[in-house]
């Protein structure tokens, strides 16, 4: 008892300490002006509200004259685009604005962050100008060398193509178990407004061992791929193009797969508004080869197939939270009953005030495994997940629902013990 009291006393000496501070601006009281929720670019969070330090950041979208959504997409050439929507509310009402920021692949990310804030701060400029004591504001404004937009840059020596070499391995174990994982790959890709392309190399090895009663067991999946993407702008809302692929897979049981797929894209937005919003829907006609390791199922070493596979998606981003679902149909023409569907999505809601709702979940309806081997699998396989087991569905799925309450405004940042955070 005398414990709990002892630690009693001590909380109410810190509360007494901690309300007997002076009271100043950067404790997170309310400043007169603009009220802004900042949404949708956590990583710079803490760096933003340092640097803009004459708004009040609100903790929820409601009680924001401004809502700023900003949402980001990768460039052509292995950059960023980031899109900043001001979407004004109560006094602001009616006044929207759009800006987009540029950041280069070799760029570092105190630049990134720099480059956005000082294009953040331009956009408020219009709002600032409307509040009733903005007479008595001073702005200073200083011109700096900076890079030119992308579009204004002369031609690269590469002629916009970008490279990537990638590769890592993977290594871990403990008495009874080891693992080494190796994947490596080569990709390159080039992206205008008329066209895109896209090709890549890829290979990897798993390696995995089990010890259990005096006997292991010994797993080893390797899989290699190349691919081509090739992708014919037509209009705002239509394109057209294909991919092909050639695959080996000791997990799938191929020791080839070729694939020749052209496409046809239709998009219900137009393609400018994709940081926001867009909903497509893709159809692919897909001629094939396959080289089995093992005979399958259906008494087959090798051969020609053709199949045919639609794709809706749509992706939404708005103030109110976001929502992603697509739905994948397929089947193959010489038994239609050889056919897969694939639905997925994924909802995120701001309910009410602090109140947010998560939810995801994919299911696959499965009837077209056509490389399962004619012996099956051997237990070590199954345990060890060797090979494709045969399943007529999968699932996933997750809930969440999240309530945050406190003080209206967070204008403060501290970065203390952020490891534990």
């Amino acid at each position: 008892m005398k414990s709990i009291y002892l630690l009693l006393s001590i909380l109410l000496i810190c509360v007494a300490n901690s309300l007997s501070q002076p009271k100043s601006d950067s404790t997170g009281f309310a400043k007169p002006g603009i009220n802004l929720y900042l949404d949708g670019i956590a990583e710079y969070d803490d760096y933003i509200r340092k640097q803009i330090d004459f708004v009040n950041y609100v903790r929820d979208r409601h009680e924001a004259n401004i809502h700023l959504l900003i949402t980001t997409q990768l460039t052509g050439g292995g950059g960023r685009e980031y899109t900043m929507l001001y979407i004004g509310q109560m006094m602001f009402a009616g006044k929207n604005d759009t800006l987009q920021y540029y950041a280069g692949s070799a760029v570092a990310e105190d630049e990134i962050r720099q480059g956005l804030v000082q294009l953040l701060k331009m956009g408020l400029m219009p709002y600032l100008a409307r509040l009733p004591d903005a007479g008595a504001m001073e702005i200073e404004i200083n011109f700096t060398e900076g890079e030119s937009h992308p579009s204004e840059v002369k031609k690269h020596q590469w002629h916009d193509w970008v490279f990537t070499i990638s590769g890592n391995c993977d290594y871990s174990g403990e008495q009874s178990y080891k693992n080494l994982y190796v994947n490596g790959g080569l990709y390159a890709k080039k992206t205008t407004e008329a066209w895109k392309f896209s090709a890549g190399l890829n290979g990897s090895y798993n390696y995995s061992r089990y010890a259990y009663d005096n006997t292991e067991y010994v797993s080893k999946t390797r899989s290699k791929s190349a691919n081509l993407l090739v992708v014919k702008s037509i209009t705002n809302h239509w394109s057209a193009g294909g991919t092909t692929s050639i695959s080996a897979s000791s997990y799938s049981n191929y020791d080839l797969q070729a694939t020749l797929s052209p496409a046809i894209e239709w998009n219900l937005y137009p393609y400018s508004q994709s940081t926001s919003h867009l909903f497509t829907v893709l159809y692919q006609l897909t001629p094939s080869y396959a080289d089995y390791t093992d005979t399958t199922i259906y008494l087959k070493t090798a051969e020609w197939l053709a199949s045919q596979s639609l794709t809706a998606s749509l992706d939404l981003i708005e103030k109110w939270g976001s929502v992603n679902m697509s739905l994948y149909a397929s089947n193959y023409f010489h038994d239609f009953s050889k056919n897969a569907l694939y639905l997925s999505g994924a909802v995120n809601l701001r309910i009410v005030k602090g109140l947010e709702f998560n939810l995801y979940g994919n299911i696959g309806f499965i009837h077209d495994q056509l490389s399962l081997p004619k012996e099956g699998a051997t237990p070590e396989e199954v345990l060890t997940r060797q090979r494709e087991l045969a399943t007529d569905f999968n699932y996933y799925g997750s809930v969440g629902l999240s309530y945050s309450f406190g003080a209206t405004y967070n204008n403060v940042v501290n970065a203390r013990f952020s490891f534990l955070n």
